[in-house]
This record gives structure tokens, C-alpha cells and sequence, in this order.
């Protein structure tokens, strides 16, 4: 069985608990650590997951210690980022304007929350908000081109 192990710039193939051993002793863990580690985390394959999680990607399982807390930040951060793309709509300004402001609006939008993730989570700047763009804006185009296909073809006339 092999498991691919990477973070930032090097990468390290490994495979069987004598291989997983070593290459967590070359990561600093004593030997016996290590042996302990990789025997048990090749007999259930579930720990064996979480290594890979960890180690590949930074993933840590966490426990929420106050989840009420939690979903009234993630609410409230949902609604703010629901309400900046509208802000133009609320402004005196011709409906083409607004549309364009919506979008830029929206982009700056995803490109601060981008640059944020980017920054707690150690990843490269530039591709998470370029990720994040990309995605954000093309899933809102998707969503328009829909919806006017619907519309069409149902033969309601908004606007």
C-alpha cells in the first residue's frame, strides 16, 4: 500500500508500516513514536486517513467548544456577504451600473475572504483568490444562465 505524503516544497512516497516508520523518524518523531504510529495506523485504516489529513493537507479534527457561538458568525458572515453584491441596487444608478457594480463588488469580496483563508491557512495568496473568484463568480453566472433558460422556456417575462 502506498500513501503519498506532501507539504509546501518536498514530497515523499511511502509504503508498509516499516516504510511510514521511517519516514516519521526522518519528520523528527523518535523511533519508538513512530513504529507505534504507523503499526496501529496501518491496522485501522481510518487513523491511517487522519495521518494523511493532517500531514497532506493541515486538516485537524476539532471540537467546537461553543457551537451557538459558531453558527451566529458564520450567519452573520453568510448575510454580510449576501448583502455587498446588492449594494449597488440600493443606490440611485441606472440598472446596467448596478449590475456591474455587483459584480466588482462581488469580486473584492471573494478576493478579501480569499486572501484571508489564504493567509490563516498558510496557502499561496494568488491562487486562492484567483480560485475563489473563478468559482464564486462563474457559479453566479451559471446560476443567471439557468435562470434565464427557465424563464425562456417556461415563457416568464422578468423585468
Amino acid at each position: 500500500m502506498y500513501v503519498y505524503f506532501r507539504r509546501g516544497y518536498y514530497a515523499k512516497w511511502v509504503g508498509g508500516a516499516r516504510e511510514s516508520a521511517h519516514y516519521m523518524t526522518k519528520k523528527g518523531y523518535s523511533k519508538g513514536v513512530s513504529n507505534a504510529v504507523a503499526e496501529e495506523s496501518f491496522k485501522n485504516h481510518s487513523l491511517l486517513a487522519r495521518a494523511i489529513a493532517e500531514e497532506e493537507y493541515g486538516l485537524r479534527e476539532e471540537i467546537l467548544a461553543r457551537p451557538r457561538k459558531a453558527g451566529l458568525y458564520s450567519g452573520l458572515s453568510n448575510m454580510l456577504g449576501g448583502i455587498v453584491p446588492l449594494i449597488p441596487y440600493f443606490l440611485p444608478l441606472p440598472i446596467f451600473t448596478s449590475v456591474i457594480l455587483s459584480v466588482i463588488f462581488a469580486g473584492v469580496a471573494l478576493a478579501i475572504t480569499a486572501f484571508i483563508i489564504a493567509i490563516l491557512a498558510s496557502l499561496r495568496v494568488k491562487q486562492k483568490i484567483t480560485e475563489m473568484i473563478l468559482v464564486g463568480l462563474g457559479t453566479a453566472g451559471a446560476t443567471y444562465i439557468i435562470g434565464r433558460a427557465v424563464s425562456m422556456i417556461l415563457g416568464i417575462h422578468v423585468g
